[in-house]
């Protein structure tokens, strides 16, 4: 009789695990990240994401109609950043709920800042090539859905008022320095870990990958940037690195953004026109990012330097 009245106690000290991890000493905390479900983890950054959006149609259905229709606005880039700091803060809340002390892995980070930021440049050349390959195509077989897909993209606006100066600045704020850090501690942290203690590393990689770039719209450019983005972290077992990546493939981006809107751009052309027309930019992106990536491969990201952690 002890020794199931013992089993029993056993059993109900795992259950209790589960639910509330011991305070992990490995570097960045994989196997408190591990402890998270995927499921809640992807459903709570949606809600996250979606609810200030949802109070504000809500409750000024009529000034959201409006900004709507122009993603260039103080008001829109506003509202942007408050959605994207209200996942900051769910994220917070997740990394209590499983007793993640050392987030991003700064005792195990090597230093190699510069080389992280320059691999931005790559991963843009990567995402224009991987936009225009999926994209090209996509225009002649389905144009609506090719405009469905191409949706209404953030934009910074013209440089002619200080308003306009301060919606750039939040934009910028919001691609190169807030969301990267969430992003990474979401689909990186919890999700990459998660789903390695249970599939393995390279279920692991392509399970995280594919549902980053399908969130992102342009699927096979940000599949290639976050496949690389996960080999870094287990290689390094830090988030550091792949947020440094991020924020220089979002900081070249907002600067592309930046010198299309000061030489005045094609406003008046529609995505799939721009599509068709500058299809020359997928050879520069191949020619800029394939050598580029593949030395870092080949130099960098060789065998994990961790194996994947067995679920608790």
């Amino acid at each position: 009789m002890g020794l199931i009245d013992l089993d029993q106690s056993m059993g109900r000290m795992r259950q209790y695990e589960l639910v509330k991890p011991r305070w992990s000493t490995d570097p960045m905390d994989e196997k408190a990240f591990g402890n998270a479900p995927a499921r809640w983890v992807i459903v709570m950054s949606l809600v996250a994401s979606m609810l200030p959006v949802a109070a504000i149609l809500f409750l000024w259905p009529e000034w959201a109609r409006s900004l709507d229709a122009d993603n260039s606005t103080l008001g829109a880039a506003a509202i942007n950043l408050v959605s994207v700091s209200f996942l900051g803060l769910t994220c917070w809340y997740m990394c209590q709920r499983y007793h993640v002390t050392d987030v991003l892995g700064l005792r195990a980070y090597s230093g190699d800042t510069l080389v992280y930021l320059a691999l931005g440049v790559p991963m843009v050349g990567a995402s224009v090539l991987g936009f225009f390959v999926l994209y090209v195509p996509l225009v002649h077989l389905n144009p609506d859905l090719a405009e469905w897909l191409l949706g209404n993209p953030i934009q910074l606006p013209p440089w002619d008022s200080t308003n306009a100066a301060w919606t750039a600045l939040l934009i910028s704020i919001m691609l190169v320095i807030v969301a990267p850090i969430i992003e990474e501690v979401i689909f990186r942290g919890f999700l990459l870990h998660r789903w390695r203690a249970k599939y393995g590393t390279w279920p692991a990689i392509w399970l995280t990958s594919v549902l980053f770039g399908i969130l992102h719209g342009e699927i096979i450019g940000h599949i290639a940037l976050s496949v690389f983005l996960c080999l870094i972290v287990i290689r390094s077992s830090s988030l550091v690195g792949p947020i440094l990546v991020h924020m220089g493939n979002n900081g070249i981006a907002v600067l592309i953004m930046g010198v299309t809107t000061s030489v005045g751009g094609s406003e008046d052309s529609s995505a799939l026109t721009q599509v068709g027309e500058d299809w020359w930019l997928a050879a520069i992106g191949g020619v800029v990012s394939i050598p580029w990536l593949t030395w870092y491969a080949r130099t960098r990201l060789r065998r994990p330097a961790t194996a994947p952690l067995s679920p608790s």
